[in-house]
């Protein structure tokens, strides 16, 4: 219990933080003269299967201001999210599929998700 505790706190605090980093980001890229955004959907395969944990996901997503949910596929379930800026997807995929994990370990618990990566 007291795990699953921790890992809720984790997964707050990495939500607050990451909305803060990627506002001063995207605010710095608005003031900056000459900066261009390079905006791109990608289609994310999802490791959730419940309703609750696929909501949960695409809504701590919109959280951030660079980034959204824009279409939930059903069958395989999977989320399209565009995002305002993001020249390679590499490190978006990655940073999804952290928060992702993240997601899991709250609803499933630890050891349901640690050997489905």
């Amino acid at each position: 219990m007291l795990i699953r505790v921790w890992d809720t706190a984790a997964l707050v605090v990495t939500v607050a933080v990451g909305a803060v980093v990627d506002g001063v980001g995207l605010m710095r890229g608005i003031l900056t003269p000459r900066h261009r955004f390079t905006s791109s959907v990608l289609e994310l395969p999802l490791r959730c299967r419940s309703p609750r944990e696929i909501g949960v996901f695409s809504t701590l997503i919109g959280v951030s201001p660079t980034a959204i949910t824009v279409v939930v596929g059903a069958e395989p379930p999977r989320l399209f999210v565009y995002a305002v800026d993001a020249p390679d997807r590499a490190p978006l995929i990655a940073k999804l599929r952290g928060l992702e994990t993240r997601v899991l370990r709250v609803t499933r618990g630890r050891d349901d998700v640690e050997g489905e990566s």
